[in-house]
């Protein structure tokens, strides 16, 4: 085989010399087989600095384009999100006059989610929600209130209760005994 001369710029000249090895079956003497074995690492690695020459190439242009996109979006994704929360603002005065005239007395208890300011999320939609979460707490208001009328009623007998814990206690009852949590003084 010839002398091996390949630029590692120049791929035309580089394909001609991988050319002249195809179909070729290694014959021939050790000596000539070991010129030819590093003829072809030549060859293997003027091969890999061209690849990795080209790589480099299109990772800078990569980079170029990218940052150039990324000038262009920057404004764009901007405007979309100022876009965006002005709608958020203008669709949460809507809810807060939606609870002011209807909610006025518990306006204050009634939470706007998040889900809500989602643009998917219609206001019929939204007015449901809020009903069910005003529904909820009145519900939960005529617990309370039923409670603190039941409590009012127990408090009458808080001289026998201090009494009936005075006993257990004196007596090394404990109320867990009876399945009932222990009274914190």
């Amino acid at each position: 085989m010839e002398q091996l001369i390949v630029r590692e710029n120049n791929i035309r000249d580089l394909l001609d010399e991988l050319n002249k090895y195809k179909g070729i079956v290694p014959t021939g003497d050790k000596q000539d087989l070991k010129n030819e074995r590093a003829k072809l690492n030549k060859l293997n690695k003027s091969v890999k600095v061209l690849e990795q020459a080209e790589i480099k190439k299109i990772k800078d242009k990569y980079i170029d384009i990218y940052e150039k996109v990324k000038e262009v979006k920057a404004p764009i994704e901007n405007l979309i999100f100022n876009i965006e929360e002005k709608e958020k603002k203008e669709k949460v005065d809507k809810i807060q006059k939606y609870i002011r005239e209807n909610y006025e007395s518990i306006e204050h208890r009634i939470t706007i989610q998040l889900d809500y300011l989602k643009s998917a999320m219609s206001m019929k939609k939204i007015k449901e929600y809020i009903d069910l979460q005003v529904k909820n707490i009145k519900e939960r208001e005529e617990k309370l209130s039923h409670i603190y009328q039941t409590d009012l009623r127990i408090t009458g007998d808080i001289e026998k209760l201090n009494l009936l814990k005075e006993f257990l206690v004196n007596n090394n009852i404990k109320f867990k005994d009876f399945g009932m949590k222990e009274i914190e003084e």
